[in-house]
């Protein structure tokens, strides 16, 4: 793991286990969304997340704040705060055709909750190149901003611009290029969709742990599984994953193999 910040490998190191990798929990859902299927009751269901392990978790500032008290009763996981939002419509969970980009937390704020990393979004695809170049500015800023504070900045590149067809949103020509940028604008590790037959290239030329998004929900949680095998065995040094595991019938059973597929090592020595 690569960082020139010895603040910064001491924060990644709360985030990425001793072997390298991580299964962060994500629930930063709630802010486009609004109430979603299992995770009606965040509380709840960071509660058991944290009861069970787990290496980290991607929430919003909002809902940390509330439920920071759980962090003292169970061995703390890393946290890692959404600091911005990107935003398709008025009425959540619904698209309006447009698209715009904000922060809503500083790098500062997030460091002030005690942070070990903070997340944004780098969307390529959208039709108003302004609104592209205003996503580039902002995530500049922040990282600026991390270099003073010895925060990671984990950037989230995707293909979620309103010019991209959805049959395109993982198109492997595309993903290594924005994972690209996304280090050279500054990022610390890479959060991004999963394409197919790129991946183990792309997670030995760039010098930063790259972590895959869990995505829509699976069909099957046997394709979940399965997936997961692949991604680890291509050098994924992170899979970041929500909804197919709060919207499971049994999503204790499904975060417990999960984590034993990611963490083989560690957890035959548990």
């Amino acid at each position: 793991m690569h960082t020139h910040s010895t603040a910064k490998a001491l924060r990644l190191s709360r985030v990425f286990r001793g072997d390298g990798r991580s299964v962060v929990f994500t629930i930063d859902h709630g802010k486009t969304h609004g109430m979603m299927k299992g995770l009606q009751d965040a509380g709840e269901t960071l509660e058991w997340a944290l009861a069970s392990g787990t290496d980290a978790v991607l929430l919003n500032p909002g809902i940390f704040r509330r439920y920071t008290d759980l962090w003292t009763r169970y061995p703390s996981p890393g946290v890692v705060l959404a600091l911005d939002i990107h935003i398709t419509g008025t009425i959540p969970g619904e698209s309006s055709g447009r698209q715009a980009y904000r922060l809503l937390s500083t790098v500062n704020e997030a460091a002030a909750m005690g942070a070990d990393a903070v997340k944004v979004v780098l969307a390529f695809g959208r039709r108003d190149i302004e609104v592209h170049a205003d996503n580039v500015r902002l995530v500049s800023e922040v990282v600026r901003e991390s270099e003073i504070l010895g925060i990671p900045v984990i950037f989230e590149p995707t293909l979620w611009g309103d010019g991209i067809p959805d049959d395109q949103k993982n198109d492997p020509q595309h993903i290594p290029n924005i994972c690209r940028v996304a280090v050279e604008l500054g990022a610390d590790a890479i959060k991004t969709p999963y394409a197919e037959g790129v991946f183990e290239d792309l997670c030995k030329a760039l010098p930063v742990p790259v972590t895959v998004m869990g995505g829509a929900k699976t069909d099957t949680i046997e394709d979940l599984y399965h997936w997961v095998e692949k991604i680890a065995g291509e050098g994924v040094k992170g899979l970041i994953v929500g909804r197919n595991v709060w919207q499971h019938s049994d999503p204790k059973t499904v975060w417990k193999r999960l984590n034993e597929i990611f963490h083989p090592e560690l957890s035959r020595r548990a």
